[in-house]
């Protein structure tokens, strides 16, 4: 979610203007030991102040903030998971909270084994879950050419919900497991 709309939002969080907590592009390249633009990506550091084992933390924009997290009246929109009319009859036709799976910016060369593997842990517990597509893009279609396909996309129906993104601060308390990638995302 930080990564669409976000930069606008870091100022506000540190009630500085960006070009007092962000580095120009030389300061990057110099933390970085590069000589050339695109050998480099600009971050913001999120850790705690004690770790010092980056180096260059005399930098004057350099700040340790500790986690990132924004007021839930800024966590709009579909980068945030819109908490939408699906997402909600859902959580509410649920005699017991779901389960959520989800790897959020974990990538695989194999979407169909995470997918499957979700919904066969769900199916063997008899429980409804929600998973998380993320940038694996997981979805119902992963099922395809699975031994056992018809089955799980037929428990899919009544007991699966696959959502492309969520808000994690406001889904999370209403589920009874969380299965995930420790992201640093999702874990703050």
């Amino acid at each position: 979610g930080m990564w669409e709309g976000g930069w606008s939002v870091l100022p506000a969080l540190a009630g500085e203007p960006a070009e007092a907590i962000l580095p120009d592009s030389a300061d990057v390249l110099d933390m970085a030991g590069r000589t050339d633009r695109f050998s480099f990506f600009p971050y913001v550091i999120c850790e705690d102040v004690t770790n010092k084992s980056r180096g260059h933390v005399d930098k004057p924009w350099f700040k340790y903030t500790g986690a990132l997290t924004l007021p839930a009246h800024l966590c709009n929109g579909s980068a945030f998971g819109n908490q939408g009319d699906e997402l909600s009859a859902f959580l509410a036709a649920s005699s017991e909270p779901p389960i959520y799976f989800g790897w959020g910016s974990l990538k695989t060369t194999n979407p169909a084994d995470m997918t499957t593997i979700a919904v066969r842990a769900l199916k063997l517990l008899s429980r409804r879950g929600i998973i998380l597509g993320g940038w694996a893009m997981l979805s119902s279609a992963d099922l395809d050419g699975q031994d056992d396909e018809v089955e799980l996309k037929q428990y899919c129906k009544e007991h699966v919900l696959f959502v492309g993104a969520a808000n994690h601060s406001w889904l999370f308390p209403q589920c009874a497991v969380l299965v995930h990638h420790g992201g640093l995302g999702t874990v703050a």
